[in-house]
């Protein structure tokens, strides 16, 4: 085999190789001996068919098999010899082969990147420091208690806020849709649980009342079959109930939640807020310290790993546009999203290599309980699918490897605030939840195109995974191995 390098700009690289033909030859020859065993042929018994005659009929289909595993054998080889880091799948191209001729191909490659080694005891992180007051578990249980609310029968006419006790069914043209009918169902006034308006004709009914209530389904309602039409449904009201609240937080309410009484509940809600606070906490120093990184550490990074993260976000972006145009994030319009959306790929990709990088060096590793913890808090999240959630991750290895990618950054993020040095700053919870909400909004364009439901995976859609950095970090954490 000829390797021989006739490009080098940058990160990207481009070969051409050459597998001489004997090589090739040598592999179908191979191929065709094995197929003779069985095939069968008029006029010949199993196995005695003569090698001419199989490869008459079945060498066009092995020479192309061939062809495919010689690339992939000589590049990888190739790869090796040249002791490249391939920041991506390689792009090949063949050239020249004709039957008794060496193969030539054309394999071009986007490199990873030498990272400078990070010196974290250098950095500092601000980190911000909480205490959880009593004030704030009080607040806290004062709203488990307004939420626990039930409903209680009343006499007279329902106001918003009230619940009914209602059959219904409904009819388009007059004729009744399936899933249009109930008996003995509670709504809630004001919910906009059902269809919008239907709630509203029902203010002011009591006991006993029949009502008839005209809707009209929204456009982009889920059945096509009723999306857009006009829908009448018959009502009978059987009860008006009222809401009822409790005024505090006590050991009956304890109760009801599953506590022994309410020093348990206290016990829980501040075990609870505590450990949302060292969360938040978390990724605010997390945020702080990358923020550092991505200023002051600068590499060459792979257009093609750049590009990919930048087309992962931008469906998802345009699923959104499509969805709900006139929301407040698409204001901005769409060039200038493009190129908020391209400078946080570029984030991305060079924390993700910068972060693997670290992991090798420091030799951080991830142990097969860690994988299978994550596994199993994936598919809980689905209750009932399970089953199936384990079963695709593990008939697809690809996924299964895309989930060491948060679990590496974690780790490497873990032992990098262990090495910096840490500036406190008290705070009070208000200004942590007002951090925490920006984080939360951050976080939702940070993993714009990264959301993926293990529900859909389970049914062999695909997707890609979670925050800023993981999946760039898997990548790479599987190119070095």
């Amino acid at each position: 085999m000829q390797v021989k390098q006739t490009k080098s700009e940058n990160l990207k690289r481009e070969y051409t190789i050459i597998v001489p033909a004997a090589s090739v030859e040598k592999q179908r020859d191979a191929k065709l001996k094995e197929i003779g065993k069985t095939v069968k042929m008029p006029g010949f018994r199993p196995g005695k068919v003569p090698m001419d005659l199989v490869k008459k009929q079945h060498g066009t289909r092995v020479m192309g098999e061939v062809l495919e595993e010689a690339v992939k054998s000589s590049s990888s080889e190739a790869i090796a010899k040249e002791g490249l880091r391939p920041a991506h799948q390689p792009k090949m191209e063949v050239i020249s082969f004709e039957d008794g001729k060496d193969l030539e191909y054309k394999m071009e490659i986007e490199v990873l990147p030498d990272v400078p080694e990070v010196k974290f005891q250098s950095y500092t992180v601000e980190k911000p420091v909480v205490e959880v007051e009593d004030a704030e578990i009080d607040k806290a249980l004062k709203k488990l208690a307004e939420q626990s609310r039930h409903f209680h029968t009343k006499e007279g006419k329902s106001v918003k806020g009230d619940a009914v006790i209602i059959d219904f069914e409904g009819f388009v043209d007059d004729v009744a849709f399936d899933g249009g009918k109930a008996e003995g169902h509670q709504l809630e006034l004001g919910s906009n649980s059902f269809i919008p308006g239907f709630e509203d004709q029902l203010i002011g009914v009591k006991a006993g009342d029949a009502v008839d209530v005209n809707v009209q389904f929204p456009k982009d309602y889920g059945s096509e079959n009723l999306a857009g039409k006009d829908a009448l449904f018959k009502v009978k009201v059987h009860e008006v109930q009222a809401p009822h609240a409790m005024e505090k937080a006590d050991d009956h309410l304890a109760e009801t939640l599953g506590f022994e009484d309410l020093t348990k509940l206290r016990d829980a809600v501040k075990a609870q807020i505590e450990k949302e606070v060292q969360e938040t906490i978390h990724a605010y120093a997390k945020k702080d310290l990358f923020d550092k990184l991505d200023q002051e550490i600068n590499f060459d990074l792979p257009e093609t790993l750049v590009k990919q993260e930048f087309d992962s976000i931008w469906r998802r972006v345009e699923e959104g546009m499509k969805a709900n145009p006139d929301a407040e994030e698409f204001a901005a319009g769409e060039k200038a999203l493009k190129q908020e959306y391209q400078e946080m790929s570029k984030r991305r990709v060079k924390l993700g290599i910068l972060l693997a990088e670290v992991g090798n060096r420091e030799k951080i590793e991830i142990s097969q309980e860690e994988i299978m913890q994550a596994l199993i808090r994936e598919a809980s999240q689905y209750r009932g699918q399970e089953k199936q959630v384990f079963d695709f991750y593990r008939n697809n290895p690809k996924y299964m490897e895309a989930l060491k990618g948060p679990l590496m950054e974690d780790k490497v993020v873990d032992f990098a605030l262990n090495q910096v040095k840490i500036t406190e700053k008290k705070m009070s919870m208000d200004a942590l939840r007002t951090l925490g909400e920006a984080e939360a909004q951050q976080g939702k364009k940070a993993t714009e195109g990264k959301k993926s439901s293990s529900k859909s995976k389970a049914k062999n859609t695909d997707d890609a995974k979670k925050t800023d950095t993981k999946k760039s970090t898997s990548k790479q954490k599987k190119s070095d191995d």
